[in-house]
């Protein structure tokens, strides 16, 4: 991972979206640092002012909108050459006013698909990877070996009510029979409630039992040597420490489970607890999105996105 030189210079960015679906995006000016690339708005944060006073003030200046509601996406240190960012992301959610290129900079709307067309700043490939990303509520469900369908589906709604976008199937112990049959029921329930839903299973398990993706555990991820499913399937994997860290991002994951963070009861003494402390540092180096894990309730969220964080996964939490 790469160390970061200090002092390293804070800056709020913001992801904004249109009713169509699409983000906006401006051009660098050329004489500028890394000039001509395209980025995500924003600027950097004056002394006084919070992340978000930052974001509302710098996208009036260079956009003319108003940002009314936002949320923390993710927390970004990034080396460029000789100076090094921390980028405070916001996803925008609500604003007024209509875009126009203040500063006389190049603005347009992009489909996700576009922006491989065109330059960004390397930073900004995170950025996209996160704001991608289903939900900042991931959570992971046990299945019992005697667990029920109507059990099941209860499960699923709970978690659902507590604002989980993204779920986990987990069952070490279960009968691959059974964990096949409860799969099934999950994937109707999913694709009907619009919840992405994951399978920690096999790679070919999950694509044949139609689930959104998969999720691979410590082990399997270090028997993996390259991205195991297509980009249209969401890869999950979990990591302890960095030498995890690194082959998930070898192997092209979506997203990493990071933890645990704080002592749980569901896994004592399974891994060595990180602290936030640790869990900062790994996630803002990290290259991959990471979700906070371990410990974790909802009240914990926005430490999560403080230290770095899409969000934050768990079962107690969506129980």
């Amino acid at each position: 991972m790469t160390v970061m030189q200090e002092p390293l210079l804070p800056v709020a960015v913001g992801v904004v979206m249109d009713s169509n679906g699409r983000v906006l995006a401006g051009q660098r000016a050329r004489d500028a640092i890394q000039g001509g690339l395209w980025e995500f708005p924003g600027g950097k944060i004056e002394a006084g002012e919070t992340p978000y006073q930052a974001l509302q003030r710098e996208l009036e200046e260079e956009t003319g909108i108003r940002v009314h509601e936002a949320r923390p996406l993710i927390r970004i240190r990034h080396q460029y050459g000789d100076y090094a960012v921390d980028l405070r992301v916001w996803k925008v959610t609500g604003w007024t006013g209509e875009v126009v290129p203040r500063l006389g900079q190049p603005l347009c709307w992009l489909h996700w698909s576009e922006l491989e067309s065109y330059a960004f700043l390397d930073a900004n490939a995170r950025i996209v990877a996160a704001a991608r990303l289903p939900s900042a509520r991931y959570a992971v469900v046990p299945l019992l070996a005697d667990m029920t369908q109507n059990a099941l589906l209860d499960a699923l709604e709970k978690a659902g009510s507590l604002g989980a976008g993204i779920m986990q199937l987990r069952g070490p112990e279960v009968p691959e029979a059974t964990y096949d049959a409860l799969a099934l029921s999950a994937v109707d329930w999913c694709r009907q409630s619009g919840v992405t839903l994951l399978l920690n299973a096999t790679p070919e398990r999950a694509v044949a039992l139609g689930a959104h993706g998969v999720h691979l555990n410590s082990a399997r991820l270090m028997d993996t040597r390259q991205r195991p499913v297509g980009r249209d399937c969401l890869l999950s994997v979990a990591c302890h420490n960095e030498s995890e860290m690194d082959r998930a991002r070898q192997i092209d994951a979506d997203c990493i489970l990071l933890g645990p963070v704080v002592p749980t009861l569901t896994h004592p003494d399974q891994h060595e607890v990180l602290g936030w402390q640790a869990f900062e540092r790994l996630t803002c180096l990290s290259g991959v999105p990471v979700y906070a894990l371990g410990g974790m309730q909802l009240a914990d969220l926005e430490t999560a996105w403080e230290a770095g964080a899409v969000g934050i996964a768990g079962i107690g939490a969506f129980q």
